[in-house]
């Protein structure tokens, strides 16, 4: 028996949309045989023993390569920040240089900052080819610095609209001999300087009615490490910053969340002795230092526009030392 017109018109029109069905063997082989010739690399799939018998095999390859193609685009759409720009301070080495570095190779134009000329050359040196974006100098104590730096990008780039906070400082001490240099500059520069930078984008996130605003704290924040106080206020005050943020400005398609890393491979981890490095890895259950770019990823995961409905938390990535 023929298949129906309808029928036939119907796996002309879902081939033209691309999309998939599932027909029993003895229809699929009639219909088949009544679709014309230039719409028959179907994305169709067969149910039951002898519909897989019947099927030609060229239209299961051909659906299964199709639905594979599409889901690689669109996992690859879902971190595209083509046209976006974005600004990473402490982007020099360690993880803000990855940071960095992934948003450019995902096609965001990159402004990372550095505290001397020589970093900022060095940042601007690293997107050459297809990679867009420089390195500028800050310090980002400095409000004036800050405010000069971002009317700078809006002025030649039209915008920001990432700011991922990463720039800071560490001045480790037990409390009974910290000075009170050691404890302002630390809260200066990991706490102070995310106000400073969030405040000189906001206006024109809020104007484009879209941003992202991301800080790396740390899992110090949380779960607290001695001779450490003054790190871990800033890193706490950066989460409920983040959290008192995002209620301000959620209604204007801004998001505003924190990533906290546990133990990274970088420079100070690198000359730590090895038995030393072993009893800091029993406290992390995967049994292995993190890398920066496994802070970079959580990082572009929240920059996401899919990732739009996430605000005010705080993504711990830290191998499951604190959970």
């Amino acid at each position: 028996m023929a298949a129906p017109p309808r029928l036939v018109r119907c796996l002309v029109a879902t081939v033209a949309l691309g999309l998939s069905i599932h027909l029993p063997g003895r229809v699929l082989r009639e219909a088949f045989a009544a679709t014309p010739v230039a719409v028959r690399s179907l994305h169709i799939s067969t149910s039951g023993a002898i519909g897989q018998e019947m099927a030609p095999r060229g239209i299961a390859l051909g659906a299964q390569r199709s639905r594979t193609a599409r889901r690689a685009a669109d996992t690859s759409a879902l971190l595209d920040f083509t046209d976006k720009v974005v600004l990473v301070t402490g982007a020099s080495r360690g993880i803000g240089a990855a940071i960095a570095d992934k948003f450019a190779a995902a096609g965001a134009t990159v402004i990372g900052t550095a505290t001397s000329d020589s970093g900022a050359e060095a940042i601007s040196a690293r997107y050459t080819g297809d990679l867009k974006g420089e390195g500028m100098k800050l310090d980002v104590v400095s409000q004036d610095e800050v405010t000069a730096l971002v009317k700078a990008v809006i002025a030649k780039y039209g915008g920001v609209d990432v700011l991922v906070n990463n720039a800071g400082i560490t001045k480790d001490t037990l409390m009974l001999r910290m000075k009170e240099e050691a404890w302002t500059s630390v809260i200066d520069t990991n706490l102070n300087s995310i106000y400073r930078m969030s405040h000189a984008v906001l206006k024109g996130m809020t104007k484009k009615r879209f941003g992202r605003i991301i800080s790396i704290s740390s899992v110090v924040g949380s779960m607290g490490n001695a001779g450490q106080a003054n790190y871990a206020a800033a890193k706490a005050g950066m989460e409920g910053f983040t959290r008192a943020l995002a209620r301000e400005v959620a209604s204007r398609g801004i998001t505003v969340n924190s990533v906290a890393p546990g133990f990274i491979d970088s420079d100070m981890t690198a000359v730590l002795k090895d038995e030393w490095k072993a009893k800091l890895l029993e406290s992390v259950p995967v049994g292995r230092l993190g890398q920066p770019s496994e802070i970079a990823d959580a990082v572009l995961f929240l920059a996401a526009p899919a990732s739009g409905y996430i605000t005010g938390q705080s993504l711990h990535v830290n191998g499951g030392m604190y959970m």
